[in-house]
């Protein structure tokens, strides 16, 4: 299954392979890269998914960390650009 993270979405379940979602038609693949396929978590500042790399030919499992801001300030982004760097 491929997760689609519009926070819009009203159908976010997909086929494995699909690259476009059914539901709102947003590109599956984050960064033309990692396909989610759950939620393994939620805070305040977005959600932690896991992901598939599609660039590795293994297809190993990863976590992505998906930033939700609903009027970001420039000294939070600044804050996590830093944090970002960081890791």
């Amino acid at each position: 299954m491929s997760l689609c993270v519009n926070p819009g979405c009203r159908n976010p379940h997909n086929l494995d392979r699909a690259e476009i979602c059914s539901s709102c038609g947003s590109q599956l693949l984050l960064r033309m890269r990692y396909r989610p396929i759950r939620i393994l978590g939620k805070g305040t500042f977005g959600q932690t998914l896991l992901a598939i790399d599609e660039d590795i030919p293994s297809r190993p499992y990863c976590a992505v960390k998906q930033f939700h801001f609903s009027s970001p300030h420039p000294d939070v982004l600044d804050l996590v650009q830093e944090l970002i760097l960081l890791l």
